[in-house]
């Protein structure tokens, strides 16, 4: 089993999803498809806000993660924190704090999303909203969705998922969904991968709508724009 077929669980919280995907321009009525959502608490956040303020915007995830039992997550979550924020720690200068100002800041703000990532992921009904899917193999028979987001997936691991992968997985994507949103658009070293502009220029060629988008988020340092891609009628 590869590293990215058994993804290392960090998640992050609805608020950062928020400022990565510019979803203030995204009704609350929205049916949102979290991809590689991995332990993050968007979904589990998005659709208690929605029953809390009576909208009907729901949200559902699908991550090959979501084939393990909840208390096999958690500890992989606990060994991810063990293993990153030493690292984060010893070397803080690699990244932009003006979003989660410290490393404690980070700590408490991913360890509040996957609790309540966990806390939703054990509820008898979870199977409604947690698929075990991976990228490109996706099944959402009779379902549509408004938006589709991905965070740190494609584009991330340009080095090991190839061209033919990511043209796939997007072709994927905009089956069930009319626009996708991609956060980061750097590799994990911080380079611009070759794919993403390759990507660019094929999907416009096909007529989608592509553009690159500010966003308000800083964590990865120069990653301050996520993909916008709106699928052709």
């Amino acid at each position: 089993m590869t590293w990215l077929e058994r993804p290392v669980p960090w998640g992050r919280s609805m608020a950062e999803y928020h400022s990565m995907f510019a979803l203030e321009t995204v009704s609350k009525e929205a049916r949102i498809l979290d991809i590689a959502a991995g332990s993050a608490s968007f979904t589990a956040e998005w659709n208690h806000t929605a029953t809390q303020e009576g909208h009907k915007g729901r949200a559902l995830a699908c991550d090959p993660l979501f084939d393990h039992p909840a208390n096999e997550i958690a500890a992989d979550i606990q060994a991810a924190r063990d293993q990153i924020m030493p690292s984060v720690r010893t070397r803080p200068e690699r990244y932009d704090w003006s979003y989660l100002t410290s490393p404690d800041g980070l700590e408490q703000t991913r360890l509040h999303a996957m609790t309540a990532f966990i806390k939703d992921y054990r509820r008898p009904d979870a199977h409604r909203r947690y698929r075990a899917l991976a990228l490109p193999h996706l099944n959402f028979p009779g379902e549509q969705f408004d938006l589709a987001l991905c965070s740190h997936f494609l584009f991330r691991y340009a080095g090991m998922l190839d061209l033919q992968f990511h043209r796939a997985a997007i072709f994927a994507i905009l089956d069930y969904a009319p626009e996708l949103r991609i956060y980061p658009l750097l590799t994990l070293d911080n380079r611009r991968p070759a794919t993403l502009e390759i990507i660019m220029r094929d999907f416009s060629a096909l007529g989608h709508h592509v553009e690159e988008v500010p966003v308000r988020y800083r964590f990865q340092k120069s990653a301050d724009h996520m993909l916008r891609i709106v699928r052709a009628n």
